[in-house]
């Protein structure tokens, strides 16, 4: 028998083999973002359901979180990482830092996208707008090693990030 329990409560027995994201479809509550998997206690990567065939006494675990919240978290963590760029010593070690930097406005961009099926006012145009300007000019300057203007519009990104990430978290009641 397969159990299967959404935020805590056992909602669903099986007593033939399914897939896990059947399930996860069949059980997935309106205006609900899915949070967290564990098939006996064990975590899986949200990445992984596809992949995950259910059988004979195994305990499937949902957790699913408001969209909402599920905002409020993303923003949350994009200050965080916003706060950690601040944080480096910018002027010394930018050409040492910056595959992660670029990484983590790949992540933020993702992050808006996700944002923007839920919330249509996630961004201004300017902002946008502005951004892409930087994001070239911060690729000719990486070409032409100018490490002062690399810096100056990594910060000007992050001032926009910032604008946008703690709006949500206003408009979402933080």
């Amino acid at each position: 028998m397969i159990t299967v329990k959404v935020n805590g409560t056992e909602v669903q027995k099986y007593k033939e083999k399914k897939k896990l994201a059947e399930v996860i479809s069949e059980l997935y509550p309106k205006d609900s973002v899915l949070n967290s998997v564990k098939l006996n206690h064990k975590s899986l990567q949200i990445a992984d359901i596809q992949n995950v065939d259910l059988a004979e006494n195994q305990l499937v675990e949902l957790t699913f979180i408001s969209v909402s919240k599920s905002i409020l978290q993303i923003a949350d963590s994009a200050i965080q990482f916003l706060d950690w760029v601040e944080a480096q010593n910018l002027d010394e070690e930018i050409f040492s830092i910056l595959p992660r930097i670029v990484s983590g406005f790949e992540t933020l961009e993702s992050a808006i996208l996700s944002i923007r099926q839920f919330r249509k006012d996630v961004e201004l145009k300017e902002e946008e707008e502005d951004k892409n300007t930087r994001f070239i000019e911060i690729n000719s300057f990486i070409v032409l090693t100018n490490k002062i203007e690399v810096v100056k519009r990594i910060k000007e990104i992050c001032g926009i990030y910032r604008k946008i990430f703690l709006r949500i978290l206003e408009t979402e009641g933080v």
